[in-house]
């Protein structure tokens, strides 16, 4: 696997080198503004030893798939828990109790939640039979 960054003149010598390696990549991973480069958009004819190699492409994601309501959704369910201890700690400062061990006490809860899935959890869940 090689990574190759910088101009298409770049990515020509990465492709060449390829092209003539003993071993065929199954796919060639690029950029959206890469992947729009002349030299990698027809690898078959400009490069018959790769004939069959996919070229990937990531999709862009623009600025209206942001805020669709399943997204609102999964960012609020994500920070719901530290919301509200955020929440919670300001209005304890705010009241002069400063007490800043509340992340100490969320991680040990986190640990004891963990171990507790794990061990009793578990258990309940019927295994499949080989």
């Amino acid at each position: 696997m090689e990574i190759v960054r910088g101009q298409p003149a770049d990515a020509r010598k990465a492709i060449e080198r390829l092209a003539v390696a003993a071993q065929k990549p199954e796919a060639i991973a690029a950029t959206k503004e890469a992947g729009e480069w002349a030299v990698l958009q027809d690898l078959a004819t400009s490069f018959p030893a790769l004939t069959g190699v996919k070229l990937l492409v990531p999709r862009s994601y623009s600025w209206p798939h942001f805020l669709r309501p399943v997204n609102l959704r999964n960012i609020a369910n994500q920070v719901a828990i530290i919301a509200i201890v955020a929440i919670g700690m300001t209005l304890v400062i705010l009241t002069g109790g400063i007490d800043l061990s509340v992340g100490s006490q969320v991680a040990l809860s986190a640990i004891l939640a963990t171990l507790w899935i794990r061990e009793f959890a578990a258990r309940a869940t019927p295994r499949p039979s080989a």
